[in-house]
């Protein structure tokens, strides 16, 4: 059921007709706002199918006059507790302050009651108001991610060790079930992962460039590479702990590089978390520099939507 926020913004589900208009959306905006990424209709449409978009079945949109205003990509991580709602919200850069942030909002704030659950999101560095609007409705930074990039990918081979094998493997079954494992395990208590089972792990993992190192054929660990534009994108990388400090890391990260430069190009981007210092002084090492800073925010989800009564009396 549609509902509104004030007498100009209404919020609805998105639909399977909302691809073109959603692209069409994200273009606009990026023209106006670069920190808003540009999609294509069927990008979009890979983002929710993705296991953690849970299909988009909660995915909004704000309308004003029709028009889209923006919207909203919320979507709810129960495998444990506490449960948490990731979300992104994006507004038309020309809507913004015109509460239609803030009734996308009151939509994801009230989609888990009357259960305890935290929201959290993203925030850019250079989104100043942003952040003072998640300030001002009850939420607090946790921690930064840092994007990084590497521009010269692939200038230098791999290191090779006996006893340790890293290649390409198509991903089975029980390659997907030791990888979801090791990815539990690797980011117990991480507040950007989630953890995933071997059936999600499989479906996100079968059209990826996925690495593994292995020892006498046991995977230790392994990374996921997907394409982004010009550059390659590194979505994962993650080690069983008891191997940790062994150099895997840094030995799936040189093979990595070298077989995104050698299918992509020179160009490799990542995230990090700033709490996480062992990857962020690897990614230095191997040449990546820091491109930009996004602050993640966490918040309860009754202090928001008492926050938001409060802003709007």
């Amino acid at each position: 059921m549609d509902s509104s926020f004030g007498a100009e913004v209404s919020i609805r589900a998105v639909a399977g007709a909302d691809d073109e208009p959603i692209a069409a959306f994200f273009t606009a905006a990026h023209a106006l706002d670069s920190v808003i990424g540009a999609i294509s209709a069927e990008e979009w449409r890979r983002f929710a199918a993705l296991p953690q978009s849970r299909g988009g079945r909660d995915f909004r949109i704000a309308e004003a006059d029709g028009v889209i205003a923006g919207v909203a990509t919320p979507a709810l991580r129960d495998h444990a507790a506490p449960w948490v709602r990731h979300f992104r919200i994006v507004v038309a850069p020309e809507r913004r302050r015109s509460g239609t942030g803030s009734a996308l909002l009151r939509h994801i704030a009230e989609m888990d009651a009357p259960d305890a659950v935290l929201l959290q999101c993203l925030c850019p560095e250079r989104w100043e108001a942003l952040a003072a609007f998640l300030e001002t409705r009850g939420f607090a930074a946790i921690e930064h991610e840092l994007d990084m990039v590497c521009e010269d990918a692939g200038r230098q081979e791999p290191r090779r060790r006996h006893d340790i094998a890293v290649r390409v493997r198509d991903v089975t079954a029980p390659l997907a079930e030791a990888f979801a494992g090791i990815h539990n395990r690797a980011y117990a208590g991480s507040a950007a992962a989630v953890p995933m089972t071997a059936a999600e792990m499989a479906e996100v993992l079968v059209p990826a460039l996925v690495l593994v190192a292995e020892r006498r054929g046991v995977p230790l660990g392994f990374c996921q590479i997907e394409p982004a534009g010009a550059a390659a994108w590194i979505e994962s990388i993650a080690v069983e702990p008891r191997e940790q400090g062994r150099g895997i890391g840094t030995l799936l990260m040189q093979h990595a590089l070298a077989e995104a430069a050698r299918r992509a190009g020179p160009r490799v981007r990542l995230a990090v978390s700033d709490r996480n210092a062992a990857a962020y002084a690897l990614y230095r090492r191997l040449g990546f520099t820091v491109t930009a800073k996004s602050a993640r925010y966490r918040a309860e989800r009754a202090m928001v939507l008492a926050a938001l009564e409060g802003a709007v009396r």
